[in-house]
């Protein structure tokens, strides 16, 4: 490396959380400030391209008052639907939480998924340590496929 290269080092973990947080503050007040002085302009250019109604809409004609009032009542709304959900799982609790109607599975045998799979107890063996096995059945007959064990 020579005098003129700048070696940049970018260790994260080194830095505490209260730096992270000051910078990600200082951050976002740097845009903040960024986007209010660019705001004029944006302003002039969308007066231009046609925008000022979208303002006269809202603003002066009061329909932000209204989209506030729209907003209220899909909260009271989402409010509601979100009792009738808990209501609704609450009765299931109480209803069906006692009971234990879930099955446990017989435990299978290495020799008889070997003997149904017809591989190797070796490649059993690769299979169970793989973490997604993907099998491709070759239907050759009806029989093949009710079962789904090759003959």
């Amino acid at each position: 490396m020579t005098e003129k290269e700048i070696k940049i080092i970018e260790r994260p973990d080194l830095k505490s959380r209260f730096r992270n947080l000051t910078e990600t503050g200082i951050t976002a007040f740097m845009w903040a400030a960024w986007i209010y002085l660019l705001m004029p302009l944006a302003n002039i250019l969308l007066w231009i391209f046609g925008i000022r109604i979208f303002y006269i809409e809202l603003i002066e004609k009061s329909g932000f008052s209204k989209i506030m009032d729209m907003i209220y009542n899909m909260g009271w709304i989402a409010v509601a639907v979100f009792l009738s959900f808990w209501l609704w799982g609450y009765y299931n609790l109480k209803r069906y939480g006692k009971m234990h109607r879930r099955r446990t599975l017989r435990p299978r045998h290495d020799e008889k998924m070997l003997n149904a799979l017809g591989i190797s107890p070796e490649l059993h063996r690769m299979m169970r340590m793989q973490k997604e096995v993907v099998f491709e059945w070759r239907i050759e007959s009806m029989k093949d496929y009710q079962t789904g064990i090759k003959y």
